[in-house]
């Protein structure tokens, strides 16, 4: 008599997360609801305006409109869920880089850690639409 194996309890989010390699087809290939974004690039640049905005969201209102999704995938481990999941672990990993950053690196144009921007936006940024 043989026993089955049972698979280890998933404990973590990175237990649940897709692989980045299987999510970019996965975001081609979702149709309804349809995801704000289509490719691993643009999830990146999503998930990193999220993590620098000047406010923080709650992940449902930011993870669900990125998807596709509706909220109750939160409930079920589903491929959706895995998707979500690797939403969770990207932005882990882009906060990690960006907090890791300090003044002067080399996303800065400017040696001099107390160095300003010489560009006025007041032209533009005070403009209403």
């Amino acid at each position: 008599m043989t026993r089955a194996r049972r698979k280890a309890p998933k404990a973590t989010v990175a237990d649940y997360a897709i692989p980045l390699a299987k999510l970019g087809p996965w975001l081609k290939a979702k149709r309804h609801p349809l995801p704000a974004t289509g490719s691993l690039p643009a999830l990146d640049g999503f998930v990193t305006t999220i993590v620098a905005g000047p406010i923080s969201l709650a992940p449902p209102d930011w993870v669900c409109p990125l998807l596709g999704v509706e909220l109750d995938v939160f409930n079920h481990d589903n491929v959706e869920f895995t998707a979500v999941a690797a939403v969770g672990m990207r932005h882990n990993a882009i906060s990690e880089i960006l907090s890791s950053l300090q003044k002067g690196s080399s996303l800065c144009s400017s040696d001099d850690p107390t160095a300003t921007s010489t560009s006025d936006p007041g032209a533009w940024a005070s403009t209403p639409p």
